[in-house]
C-alpha cells in the first residue's frame, strides 16, 4: 500500500509541476498572427479583386482590433494556370502591409482559358514556400479564394490532399472561399475546408457589395496621418530610404482615389503605433526605431543617415530625433481619439441599418478571422486549442496578450455544471487535469464552434496535435 501511495504522490507532484509551468508568465512571449490569401487572378475574378483592394485595410484593422500587442504578418499567393502570364506569384508573409498593398494594387484579372486552374500549386506555395513563423504562440490562417476547381491531371503538381496534410502538421488553418455557385468547385472547396480544419465560405461571384460608410472624422484622420508621415526620417541603404519615403506618400495618393481605403489605412497604422511605434509599416523609420529601442542613433553610420541628419553635429541630431518623437506623440494621441470616434460611428451606423447583412468577401473574412483568432485558445504546454471551456467544463483565459493558460484543476475544484447547461452535476472523483485521450497518439479533444455553425458540430480529435511527451499514466 505504501508503494501505491508513493506512486500517487509522485504523479500528483508531476501534475502540479506541469500545471505550474503552464501558468508561469513568459515575459518574452509575443503572439504572432499570420494570414495568407491564395487568390485566383484569372479573368472571372475581376470584381472580387477590386473589392479586395478596397477593403484590405479594413481586414487588417479587424485583425489589429483586440490583438494590439501581436505581430501581424500578411502574405499573398496569386495564381492562374499553365500557359498564362504566370502560374503563381507570391509575396511572402510580412509586417509591411503597405508594401503588400502596393503589390495587390498591381494585380489584374486576366487569363484562365479553360475552367480548372492551378489551385494545387498555389496551395503548395502557400503552405510550403511562405515563411511561416514556428512556435505554439502563432496563429496561422490561409484563405483560398477562387471560383474554379484544381487541375487534377497535372503530373507535376503536389495534390491538395497532400499539401493539407502538411498544413495540419504545421498547424495552418485553411479556409475555402467560393466565389459563385459552381457545383464542381463547391465539392472540392468543401473538401479543402474540412481537411484544412477551416471554413467553407460561399460568396457572390463578384465578391459581394462593398459597403463604404463615410464618417465626419475621415478627412481629419487623413490630415493627421499625413502630418505624422512628415515626422518620418528614412534611414539605411539608399534603396531602403527611397522605399520608406515612398510609403510616406502612399496615403496621400490613396486619399485622392479611394478616401475610405485611405482612412482604413490610417486607422490600422494608428492602432499598430501603440505596440510597434510605427508611422509606416515594415520599418525603415529612424524615429520609430529609436523610440522603440530597436536602434541607437549613434550606431547608425553617416552613409545610412537621412540627409536631414547627416549634415548636423551629434547633439543636434539627438535634438531633432527628440523633437520628431514629441511631435508624433501629440499627433498620435489626437489621431487615436478620432479613430475611436470613427469606430463608434461606424458601429452605430451598421446597427442602425435594418437590411440583412449580405455576404461579401471582406465581411466573411473579418468574421472568420475574429472567430479563428479569438475563440480558439492555445494551451502553451500542449499546443491544444480550446474554445472557452474544454470537455471537462474547465474555463480557460489568456493573460494580457501573453497567451498564458489560467485554469483550476478539476482534481481540486471540479466544475459543477456541464458546458452550456444550466443544471448542476454531481461532484466526482479526481478528474485528469489535461484533456488528452489515452493511447499512443493522444490528442486534444475539443468541440469546434465553427463546425457547429455549419451544421457539422461534433466532438473529435484536434488534428495535428499529438502529445509529444510521454507522461505518467496516473496523470492521464
Amino acid at each position: 500500500m505504501s508503494f501505491i501511495r508513493l506512486s500517487r504522490a509522485l504523479a500528483l507532484a508531476v501534475t502540479l509541476l506541469l500545471l505550474g509551468r503552464a501558468t508561469i508568465p513568459q515575459a518574452d512571449a509575443k503572439p504572432v498572427i499570420e494570414v495568407a490569401f491564395v487568390l485566383d487572378t484569372t479573368g472571372s475574378m475581376g470584381g472580387l479583386i477590386e473589392g479586395a483592394k478596397a477593403k484590405i485595410w479594413s481586414i487588417a484593422t479587424a485583425i489589429a482590433d483586440g490583438n494590439a500587442d501581436a505581430d501581424i504578418r500578411m502574405g499573398l499567393v496569386a495564381y492562374r494556370d499553365v500557359g498564362d502570364d504566370y502560374v503563381t506569384r507570391s509575396f511572402d508573409l510580412t509586417t509591411d502591409i503597405q508594401d503588400l498593398y502596393a503589390h495587390l494594387l498591381e494585380l489584374k484579372a486576366r487569363g484562365g482559358g479553360d475552367w480548372p486552374e492551378s489551385v494545387n500549386e498555389a496551395l503548395d506555395v502557400a503552405v510550403n514556400k511562405l515563411q511561416w513563423t514556428p512556435g505554439r504562440d502563432t496563429r496561422r490562417i490561409v484563405f483560398l479564394v477562387g471560383d474554379a476547381p484544381p487541375h487534377m491531371d497535372y503530373d507535376h503538381d503536389t495534390k491538395y490532399t497532400t499539401t493539407l496534410a502538411v498544413a495540419k502538421q504545421k498547424d495552418i488553418i485553411v479556409n475555402a472561399v467560393l466565389a459563385g455557385v459552381a457545383r464542381d468547385t463547391e465539392r472540392v472547396w468543401r473538401d479543402i475546408a474540412q481537411r484544412g480544419n477551416g471554413r467553407f465560405i460561399p460568396i457572390p461571384q463578384d465578391g459581394g457589395q462593398v459597403v463604404i460608410i463615410e464618417t465626419p472624422y475621415d478627412d481629419d484622420i487623413i490630415i493627421l496621418q499625413n502630418q505624422i508621415n512628415e515626422t518620418v526620417l528614412p534611414y539605411g541603404p539608399r534603396l531602403k530610404q527611397r522605399h520608406t519615403e515612398e510609403k510616406t506618400k502612399q496615403l496621400s495618393r490613396l486619399a485622392a482615389s479611394a478616401p475610405a481605403a485611405a482612412t482604413d489605412m490610417a486607422s490600422y497604422i494608428s492602432k499598430r503605433s501603440v505596440a510597434a511605434a510605427e508611422a509606416v509599416t515594415g520599418g525603415g523609420d529612424l524615429v520609430s526605431d529609436v523610440a522603440a529601442g530597436r536602434q541607437k542613433l549613434e550606431a547608425v553610420t553617416d552613409e545610412e543617415l537621412p540627409e536631414a541628419l547627416r549634415k548636423l553635429p551629434a547633439p543636434e541630431r539627438n535634438a531633432l530625433i527628440t523633437k520628431q518623437m514629441e511631435t508624433r506623440k501629440t499627433l498620435n494621441e489626437r489621431l487615436a481619439e478620432l479613430v475611436a470616434k470613427r469606430d463608434k460611428f461606424v458601429a452605430a451606423e451598421q446597427a442602425r441599418r435594418t437590411t440583412p447583412k449580405a455576404s461579401s468577401f471582406d465581411r466573411v473574412v473579418e468574421d472568420t478571422l475574429k472567430a479563428q483568432i479569438t475563440r480558439e485558445r492555445m494551451i502553451p504546454e500542449t499546443g491544444c486549442r480550446v474554445s472557452g471551456r474544454d470537455h471537462l467544463g474547465q474555463r480557460h483565459k489568456l493573460e494580457s496578450g501573453s497567451r498564458q493558460l489560467s485554469r483550476i484543476p478539476a482534481a481540486v475544484e471540479p466544475p459543477n455544471r456541464h458546458p452550456g447547461s444550466a443544471g448542476p452535476r454531481p461532484l466526482r472523483p479526481a478528474t485528469p487535469l489535461f484533456p488528452w485521450r489515452r493511447g499512443k497518439n493522444r490528442q486534444c479533444a475539443r468541440h469546434d464552434p465553427d463546425r457547429t455553425k455549419q451544421g457539422q458540430g461534433r466532438r473529435d480529435h484536434h488534428p495535428g496535435h499529438p502529445v509529444s511527451a510521454e507522461l505518467p499514466a496516473a496523470v492521464v
